[in-house]
């Protein structure tokens, strides 16, 4: 709630306080699966992936199922201020599990340390920061070209 109060005295805009939530979350999610499966890897922690008959189901299912209920929560059910933070912080959440294995979708392989996953990472990392810090910046640009 503070940081609700201290972005809308600074900047003002829901969109850019609802992308840069989206952003945070998405950047933390990412960080904290990679280091949770670094120490499962390394036995630091114990083995909590999820196995089904034989068949490790993948933090990026949950990322999926996330991004499937924010879609659906959003189109079928109005939202409040609060409410659209929350959904938002759940969108990166959900966003953050289901790029941190960008490469293996890509693939179809189970590795899951694979390059394109980080490239994935850095582009959506780009584009949310445009949108949170440098929207204005873009809008003002493509308004100068549209006038010549």
């Amino acid at each position: 709630m503070i940081l609700h109060r201290i972005w809308h005295r600074l900047f003002g805009s829901k969109q850019e306080e609802t992308s840069f939530y989206i952003l945070m979350s998405f950047l933390i999610t990412f960080v904290v699966a990679r280091l949770i499966v670094y120490l499962i890897v390394e036995d630091y922690l114990p083995d909590i992936f999820l196995t089904i008959k034989g068949v490790h189901i993948h933090h990026l299912s949950y990322g999926i199922f996330l991004l499937a209920w924010v879609g659906f929560y959003c189109l079928v059910y109005a939202n409040t201020s609060q409410k659209l933070y929350k959904t938002a912080i759940v969108y990166g959440i959900g966003l953050g599990l289901t790029f941190d294995e960008f490469g293996m979708w890509l693939r179809l392989r189970d590795d899951y340390w694979i390059r394109q996953s980080y490239d994935a990472i850095i582009v959506i990392s780009i584009l949310l920061i445009n949108f949170v810090y440098l929207r204005h910046f873009w809008a003002r640009l493509i308004r100068f070209f549209a006038r010549r």
